[in-house]
């Protein structure tokens, strides 16, 4: 019992410092990589919803975070931002060249995100691997791991463009 209060307040007292560091760092990285803010915000937004679900999902298929997987949060957010990336690159590309929005977004869904969407199950594969460990630390955050990587792929690629398609829809000429 003294033990699982131990690794509980371990749990808690890394988790927020992990977190925060990886979010500001890959904030402050994005200020230089994109220099828009808005785009910033979008990415931001997924990324935190998506290691939010990714947290859920923890919770649903092992019921706790423990010493080995309190680093996930971190861990899904350099790897999420990726999929995020990769997106906002080619969507700049392809309205660039085309000047509509919609065709846009198609076009970067078809090329970036099908090479993205292999590479994300790829990723989740080699984390789902760990699942066949004897040891339950790196057996759950390979389940975890993996299916964050996952949902953090599937929410930049549906997220980030419902994004674009409604901010522009409600605010004409913001893609310009």
């Amino acid at each position: 019992y003294k033990n699982n209060i131990d690794d509980a307040r371990i749990v808690e007292r890394a988790l927020l410092p992990t977190s925060v560091f990886a979010f500001v760092g890959i904030l402050l990285c994005l200020v230089f990589l994109l220099r828009n803010p808005l785009q910033i915000v979008f990415l931001m937004f997924t990324l935190v919803a998506s290691v939010i679900m990714t947290y859920a999902f923890c919770k649903i298929t092992t019921g706790e975070l423990n010493t080995i997987t309190v680093i996930l949060g971190a861990i899904i957010m350099g790897f999420g931002i990726d999929f995020g990336l990769y997106f906002i690159y080619r969507l700049r590309e392809e309205f660039t060249a085309t000047r509509d929005l919609q065709a846009s977004i198609a076009s970067t869904l078809l090329h970036a995100g099908t090479s993205s969407v292999i590479s994300a199950f790829i990723s989740a594969c080699s984390f789902f691997i760990l699942t066949l460990s004897d040891f339950r630390g790196f057996s759950d955050f390979g389940l975890m791991a993996g299916g964050g990587v996952l949902i953090t792929a599937v929410m930049m690629y549906f997220t980030l463009p419902v994004i674009y398609v409604l901010i522009e829809r409600y605010r004409p000429g913001f893609s310009n």
